[in-house]
């Protein structure tokens, strides 16, 4: 069987279900094809949210829970050691699909990697419920978990839009962007309902991490569920695994065996020590200057840079130029994720130590009403009645829909097996509730007193934003595309990071009004937000279209590996990022240089570097394009 007869590696539905889905979505396969999207891409944007939903939900008080002291249930650490593991840990998160993608396309699919990463994933979050500073255990493990889960299931969702759109189809970036709103609805919800967990407790309590973390773990199982409900009806031959020869060199699978023993070894050996000190520790030697380790850095990227041109002159004479232009743009994409990713870290501290958070005392007795019945006249039961309704909906037109495999079916399971079981467990759990009552007493509900908002609510203004702007993007490429007119992905590259440069503005004229007059005060949250807003603008110019473009240029039997390889660009990003965060206070005491001084020179860093990587990428931009442009067949 040819790699297009197979329907997985070349990236397109069966055709006679692309014709079917067309007719269910009201025209025919001509019209319908240029303008619609299949059924296919709203499961999977169902199923991302759901898991990015556990990942931003835990990523928004990850800092904190490692940060606080232990009387508080947090781990003690410093904001060097917390900033450098927090690097760490969402490095290996986009490490890992490098793996991940590879073992997806060479045996197994990204259909049954997905489902892995999905429960591995969930079990992490579940295992970290029970971390506190005596079973750090917990928390390595739990860690781990998530991230061999991720590995697994992160280059696969991604890889599956594209399989749902022939290779040339203009829709691939409106596709994409529908599809990173699936991704933000769930980053919008999970600092909120994660962080309002975590703030359910008072003053030496640990239960609300327990609540936090296992909230996650939550969201990963329900769009588990959602993916099995649906995936019959509207993603049929999507995500198959490879056939006949695409199996690859059996070699290959000893050699990703060793490999995984090697890391498994490795974190077995970290987590004997227990010592959380040796990445930072690491780094220190690695840059010290005093013992030539970064000499062997630059011996390791340099065998890492032939390893790619030799992998690039490997492919097709036609495929050389795509792939070379996959690992230019993966470079400059580096530059900003390390600069985006510091939400998670320095931006993350800010909002907590630098910024006012206060609500007026209206505000405040109005959030407390609401989430405590006090004078709020629905109660907790109708949320828990409307949510069994809709699970019995469901059950009652299962058998009567069955082989209906049209949107009301699809609406109608993602209402009855998603939102259903969730406002019956968050109903029954909010203050008030039964099991609310049973499990968590009124009296550790501090922070509905407290006059403050957490500052993991900050972590959902971006995802905010993009719910926003995402459909005017989609229709702006697709409006530009029409006339000829779109920019191309290194143009739209080089402007996302100079406004990911700019955004940075607001944070060092915030971190100087912070300073003002020597000591440290409270300042506007709208500094916070003016980045964030400026953020997610330049997001919308480069994630949505890079995977789009990953996924369009990329050979077909290796999708699932160069989509890795850009995850892999983020993994740097991410390590380097969280590197430099844990350096925040050194920076800001002159240790390196000095502008403004304080914090201020610290955001400073990422407002030059992106600005003058986009500016370079802009200035090359004909050439990457040039080397884009596959020759068309005969």
């Amino acid at each position: 069987m040819s790699q297009h007869e197979s329907g997985v590696r070349e990236g397109a539905v069966d055709a006679s279900f692309q014709d079917e889905a067309l007719r269910e979505l009201g025209g025919g396969p001509g019209q319908s094809l240029r303008f619609r999207h299949p059924p296919g891409l709203y499961l999977l944007f169902a199923t991302e949210m759901w898991e990015r939903f556990s990942y931003y939900g835990m990523r928004a008080f990850l800092i904190y829970f490692m940060t606080f002291s232990i009387a508080s249930g947090g781990l003690g650490w410093t904001e060097k050691t917390a900033g450098t593991a927090y690097g760490w840990y969402t490095g290996l998160v986009y490490l890992a699909p490098v793996l991940g993608g590879y073992i997806a396309d060479k045996f197994i699919g990204t259909h049954w990697s997905m489902l892995i990463g999905g429960l591995i994933i969930s079990a992490g979050h579940f295992v970290l419920a029970f971390a506190d500073y005596q079973n750090l255990w917990a928390f390595l493990g739990g860690l781990s978990l998530v991230i061999i889960g991720t590995g697994f299931f992160k280059p696969c969702v991604s890889v599956m839009v594209g399989q749902l759109y022939p290779r040339e189809d203009p829709r691939r970036d409106a596709a994409y962007t529908i599809f990173y709103m699936g991704i933000n609805v769930g980053a919008f919800l999970g600092p909120i309902i994660c962080g309002g967990l975590r703030m359910g407790m008072k003053e030496g309590e640990v239960f609300g991490w327990h609540w936090a973390f296992g909230a996650a773990g939550v969201g990963m199982v329900l769009g588990l569920i959602a993916y099995l409900i649906g995936r019959p009806f509207v993603l049929q031959g999507i995500g198959a695994a490879p056939l006949g020869d695409e199996r690859g060199d059996p070699r290959s699978l000893v050699l990703g065996g060793v490999a995984t023993l090697v890391l498994a070894g490795i974190g077995t050996a970290l987590y004997l020590t227990n010592n959380h000190q040796w990445a930072v520790t690491a780094w220190d030697w690695l840059w010290s200057g005093e013992n030539g380790a970064q000499y062997v850095a630059a011996g390791i990227a340099l065998v890492a840079l032939l390893a790619i041109v030799r992998f690039i002159f490997a492919q097709k004479r036609d495929d050389r130029g795509p792939v070379a232009a996959i690992f230019i743009m993966s470079f400059f994409v580096i530059f900003f994720w390390m600069a985006f990713e510091q939400a998670g870290s320095s931006l993350n501290l800010f909002a907590k130590a630098r910024t006012d958070r206060g609500l007026s005392p209206e505000t405040a007795s109005l959030i407390y009403r609401v989430l405590t019945e006090k004078g709020y006249p629905i109660p907790w039961w109708v949320g828990a009645v409307i949510g069994a309704g809709l699970i019995g909906v469901w059950l009652a037109l299962r058998e009567k829909l069955h082989h209906a495999a049209t949107f009301p079916r699809l609406a109608m399971n993602i209402l009855g097996l998603a939102i259903g079981p969730t406002l019956l467990i968050a109903s029954a759990l909010k203050p008030g509730g039964a099991l609310r009552n049973f499990l968590i007493p009124d009296d550790e509900q501090a922070f509905l007193t407290s006059g403050e908002y957490p500052p993991d609510w900050f972590q959902s203004a971006n995802s905010f934003f993009i719910l926003c702007l995402a459909p005017l993007f989609a229709a702006l490429w697709l409006r530009l595309g029409r006339k000829g007119r779109e920019p191309s992905s290194p143009v739209k590259f080089g402007v996302g990071l100079i406004l990911v440069g700019l955004g940075f503005v607001f944070m060092v004229q915030g971190a100087r009004l912070s300073e003002a007059g020597g000591d440290i005060r409270l300042v506007s949250g709208w500094w916070l937000m003016a980045a964030y807003f400026v953020h997610t603008v330049a997001e919308l110019w480069i994630s949505p279209v890079g995977l789009s473009l990953v996924n369009r240029l990329s050979p077909p039997r290796f999708v699932s590996l160069l989509m890795g390889v850009w995850f892999l660009a983020v993994a740097v990003a991410s390590l380097t990022g969280g590197m430099i965060a844990g350096r925040i206070k050194d920076v800001a005491e002159g240790k390196y240089y000095t502008v403004f001084g304080g914090q201020a020179d610290f955001f400073l860093l990422f407002v030059m570097a992106p600005i003058a990587a986009g500016v370079l990428l802009l200035a090359i931009s004909p050439l990457v394009s040039r080397l884009m442009r596959r020759p068309q067949a005969a």
